[in-house]
């Protein structure tokens, strides 16, 4: 019996592991809200990048004082990153993703951001406070830098990482 334990003990300590680089593509689609679910069934070139984590950000991004969801996304027909705004009053700007990037014009580039997070609009930390009136993201690429991404109130804007 105690040989049987030992080769099953040995059996799960050296099992081969996952490369560092590898990221797990999975996610569960009961922890996308409904409302960011219907918002990304409309846009049918692009899918969930699961790969930034979270995938998701809830926020006021409009200032209409409801829930807003941006959501990492892949075009699905080229690969191009980028984030779905999905404004609570249901309408949605796609930022990336095969659209231009705000401060570009060009909607081929690509936006291989990895890193993101929310940036409350009342945050002492946003660069040009006076600008942004509304809760904002901050969308990194590792050892390159990025900036903050956020509504003006009638189009996307951005500002390069100080």
């Amino acid at each position: 019996m105690r040989i049987i334990t030992l080769i099953c003990i040995s059996f799960l300590l050296f099992q081969p592991s996952q490369k560092s680089d590898e990221r797990i593509s999975y996610f569960n689609p009961n922890n996308v809200p409904d409302e960011a679910e219907a918002c990304l069934k409309l846009q049918k070139n692009l899918e969930i990048n699961s790969s930034i984590n979270p995938f998701i950000i809830s926020g006021g991004f409009d200032g209409d004082n409801q829930t807003d969801f941006a959501i990492a996304v892949r075009n699905n027909k080229d690969g191009h990153q980028g984030i779905l705004f999905c404004f609570a009053k249901q309408t949605s700007i796609i930022a990336g993703a095969g659209e231009s990037i705000p401060g570009t014009n060009d909607p081929n580039s690509d936006w291989p951001f990895d890193s993101w997070f929310l940036v409350s609009r009342t945050s002492k930390h946003l660069p040009n406070r006076t600008k942004i009136k509304f809760d904002a993201l901050a969308v990194f690429k590792a050892d390159e830098g990025g900036g903050i991404v956020y509504w003006d109130g009638r189009k996307l804007q951005s500002l390069p990482e100080d």
